[in-house]
């Protein structure tokens, strides 16, 4: 298959996981068949392990779909930071290019006893590596299931969700899904992310608002307690300058002797003196 070049309008999926996790045939499924890791076309040299396959088919709201296929960890030929890194890259240099990352997969085999803690640990480093970009939804995809007992993988299944995964999947909103080796599989898990993220979206929206009602709240709050607060200082400064009037006609009347003579006063005084006629000699 011919690479292609990544397009601001495809929607990119990075597969991750364990070395034998089921990348490369997850993703042979999702492109309908025709994938093999060893013949892959490459990235440029600062992502040059990660390898860009497009399907021939889209999202519902008919966006393209490019997967990544990425080392496995626990790999003795690569380190897990070196391969953490090589992702980090690629989703930086996907962003400078004003192109999204929509989606890590991340692959988990049933039948591994190891408990699965590392893709917490995988995830975190990653996150903390792509600096200020925000990492895409998530989806822990267990696999094998063809090579487990359904009751024990059902177990190992809940081990997962309940206890080492429960901090992603219920506060990181990671979402967790099977893959049963099909394409509708790969449909299944592809499309049921983007209704999460619109979910995740609508939820964000909502605790946005939330948030923002929250706060106007407590403004309009603080802002009534202050005008109580001079309300009452207003009429403590108009209690003060009754009783300093007071004062100082106490104080004028002191002064003159008596009361004091307003100029109202004074004025009708001189119109009853101007009423009286003057006595002639």
């Amino acid at each position: 298959m011919a690479t292609q070049e990544i397009t601001p309008n495809d929607e990119i999926v990075i597969v991750m996981g364990p070395t034998g996790a089921g990348k490369s045939t997850f993703i042979n499924h999702a492109i309908n068949g025709g994938y093999e890791r060893s013949v892959g076309h490459t990235l440029d040299s600062c992502t040059d392990k990660l390898q860009v396959v497009r399907a021939p088919w889209g999202t519902n709201d008919s966006h393209p779909v490019v997967f990544i296929d990425t080392p496995g960890f626990r790999d003795t030929s690569k380190s897990d930071i070196d391969i953490l890194v090589s992702i980090s890259e690629f989703v930086k240099k996907v962003h400078a290019l004003k192109s999204k990352v929509a989606l890590i997969i991340y692959l988990h085999r049933i039948t591994d006893n190891r408990v699965g803690s590392s893709a917490s640990k995988n995830i975190t480093i990653l996150a903390g590596l792509c600096d200020n970009i925000e990492l895409p939804s998530i989806v822990l995809v267990t696999t094998m299931w063809g090579l487990v007992d359904a009751g024990r993988g059902a177990q190992r299944e809940e081990e997962l969700r309940e206890i080492v995964w429960r901090e992603l999947i219920r506060e990181q909103q990671c979402g967790f899904e099977r893959f049963d080796n099909s394409m509708d599989s790969v449909h299944r898990i592809i499309l049921s992310s983007n209704r999460s993220r619109r979910t995740s979206r609508n939820n964000r929206a909502a605790d946005a608002n939330q948030k923002l009602m929250e706060d106007l709240t407590k403004k309009r709050e603080e802002a009534r307690r202050k005008l109580k607060e001079i309300s009452q200082q207003k009429k403590a400064l108009e209690l003060e300058v009754e009783s300093l009037e007071k004062r100082i006609d106490d104080v004028s009347k002191d002064i003159h002797g008596g009361p004091t003579i307003s100029l109202s006063a004074i004025v009708r005084r001189w119109v009853m003196k101007a009423r009286i006629p003057a006595i002639t000699s």
